[in-house]
């Protein structure tokens, strides 16, 4: 019979039943493990900050078309119908720096607001929120459409880039932060996300 060999960071190997034992006096197994991790985080930072070095030096040329600006600007897109934001980059940047309440409010203002133009508001007063549908704006419950557009795209944040490097941060503090709406982080979150749409509205 061929027993299964456990391996340890450190280099040793041998038997399952012994390897709580070996675990318990190692002590360059945890280290070893903790460098990897660094070592991973890093290079996804470098392939990063590449990546966005790439794109600045390719996206210095403005085309300025003012027709084509006017018809973009009386054109909402219909509440629920939005394209999905490139916003990879942005939750990297903001998973790199911490930011991980930073990430939802973000990918709905990239959604939303693409072109500074949305279809999700406050009315003058800020009490008020509505949305565009059936190309008129619809008054919605303030709570409920908070709640839900700040879950939807948490959720959507996670299905989109959570096994992406640095990106899965973000995953991994929504599932222990997000899963509760009555939390302090989802209500803090959801501010944020209120704050967005004051500011765009």
């Amino acid at each position: 019979m061929i027993r299964k060999r456990h391996l340890c960071a450190c280099g040793w190997n041998g038997r399952g039943d012994k390897l709580q034992k070996h675990k318990d006096k190692c002590t360059a197994g945890p280290k070893i493990e903790f460098l990897q991790k660094e070592n991973e985080m890093l290079k996804a930072r470098i392939e990063y900050l590449e990546e966005k070095e790439g794109k600045s030096k390719t996206s210095n040329v403005t085309i300025n078309n003012p027709v084509i600006n006017n018809i973009q600007n009386n054109n909402i897109t219909v509440y629920g119908n939005e394209e999905l934001p490139k916003a990879l980059t942005e939750i990297r940047d903001l998973c790199m720096k911490g930011n991980f309440a930073d990430c939802v409010p973000r990918y709905i203002e990239m959604k939303h607001f693409p072109d500074g133009k949305g279809n999700i508001r406050f009315d003058s007063e800020g009490q008020v929120l509505e949305v565009f549908k059936d190309n008129r704006w619809v008054k919605v419950s303030k709570e409920y459409e908070l709640s839900a557009i700040t879950e939807k795209n948490s959720n959507e944040v996670v299905e989109r880039y959570g096994e992406k490097p640095i990106a899965h941060f973000f995953r991994d503090w929504a599932g222990k932060h997000l899963q509760n709406k009555e939390s302090s982080e989802f209500q803090n979150v959801k501010q944020k996300v209120e704050d967005v749409i004051l500011k765009n509205s």
